[in-house]
């Protein structure tokens, strides 16, 4: 009881440290290095709590044991070597590598492990009893859970792309004939679960769809730039309560998209790569607002476009790829660069209240992280040869 105490008054302390932009040395100040503290860290960074009891992996042992600590009670082993985890349908489904080619599922409190399943590619979702997922030849398979039973509900390739909404799966088949990128077609679809009722969604069209979900709704995008070789507007679909699909058109033609968080809106960003190789071509014409390449756009469902983040106001003005995060009333921005870790920006309100350097971490480098009561808890390791570092911080952001 005494050391738990001693832990609170500490993060107590570090959340009201004075804002300061933190780069790699500023980071010294907030690391944490005993046991009980790591553990703390590792549970709030990358936890999943269900009830009264948290799961995570403990990434301080060398085994990586998938842990399940309840509120005020010693952790528990409940896996051993666990790379990844969800939980679903009062079951822990787990793998033991990194690309979780081979998903395990048990108890919620360790007993009846068994492999569910092998070659999967990607996991889709759990719905009903079944795990939907996409196979390593790229077809969308359901197993059951209880029997791990397969079956295929779509025989795909790699060129599809899939999305279970509401009770339909929802898929993109995206052609090229002769293996050619300028003949690039597609067209979307959507199966009942079961593998019956396939139905036409989207004709098809030039380019490549993608499906996406946000906020409840499901959205396709469109983009003819690999077709056409410019950048042009993208057109996207979104499905109505009525069955039918509503069009809009974004009216700033972006080179590169991701997408959001839900919470209703798209978010974009123009690649620096693209931008970069073809500014002279593109000119004023792809952004008329000058804004360059490292904007982060939201779009509103009329296609009207708005700044939310100038990442040319930081020090991110020279990276190539960003995603998106929110929590506990903070945005944040992750980038990265060459394929190195950059950095992660933290926003309050439009405003920039942290700006974390994580370039030291380098191509090898991971991290996680999560946002609790205007703390920040984040987990880091980096891989240089045979060297495994780790880090534990607990910044704080008021």
């Amino acid at each position: 009881m005494k050391k738990r105490v001693l832990l609170m008054m500490l993060l107590v302390c570090l959340c009201v440290l004075p804002c300061i932009s933190a780069s790699a040395n500023d980071l010294d100040s907030y690391r944490v290095t005993s046991d009980e503290e790591m553990q703390e860290v590792i549970r709030k960074a990358t936890g999943v709590k269900s009830g009264s009891y948290t799961y995570y992996i403990d990434r301080t042992d060398p085994k990586s044991p998938l842990m399940r600590a309840k509120d005020g009670k010693t952790a528990q082993k409940i896996a051993d070597k666990a790379m990844t985890f969800f939980l679903a349908e009062k079951k822990v489904f787990f793998s033991k590598n990194w690309n979780n080619s081979k998903i395990y599922v048990m108890n919620r409190d360790g007993s009846s492990c068994r492999l569910l399943t092998d070659h999967v590619d990607g996991i889709l979702g759990i719905k009903d009893g079944y795990m939907y997922y996409v196979s390593a030849a790229g077809n969308c398979v359901r197993v059951n859970i209880d029997t791990g039973v397969k079956e295929r509900i779509v025989k795909g390739n790699g060129s599809y792309s899939f999305l279970i909404y509401n009770d339909r799966l929802y898929f993109a088949a995206n052609k090229q004939a002769d293996n050619n990128i300028e003949t690039e077609y597609s067209v979307v679809k959507s199966i009942g679960l079961d593998g019956k009722n396939v139905k036409v969604e989207l004709a098809k069209a030039k380019g490549h769809y993608t499906i996406l979900a946000n906020d409840g709704d499901l959205l396709v995008c469109n983009n003819r730039m690999n077709v056409e070789e410019s950048y042009d507007a993208y057109n996207w679909y979104k499905l109505g309560a009525d069955g039918q699909w509503g069009e809009f058109v974004t009216e700033i033609p972006i080179g590169i998209y991701i997408f959001g968080y839900n919470d209703g809106r798209i978010y974009f960003y123009t690649g620096s790569e693209e931008l970069a190789e073809d500014d002279e071509a593109l000119g004023k014409a792809a952004d008329p607002a000058g804004l360059g390449c490292n904007v982060i756009y939201t779009v509103d469902s009329d296609g009207k476009l708005n700044i939310c983040v100038d990442l040319k106001k930081t020090r991110a003005d020279y990276a190539e790829y960003f995603s998106v995060y929110s929590v506990g009333g903070y945005f944040c921005v992750n980038s990265s660069f060459d394929q190195s870790l950059d950095g992660v920006y933290i926003y309050k309100d439009n405003k920039l209240v942290r700006n974390i350097d994580l370039s030291f971490l380098g191509e090898e480098g991971s991290y996680s992280y999560e946002i609790v009561d205007d703390c920040m808890y984040m987990y880091a390791d980096n891989y240089i040869g045979a060297t495994h570092e780790q880090y534990f911080y607990v910044i704080g952001l008021k």
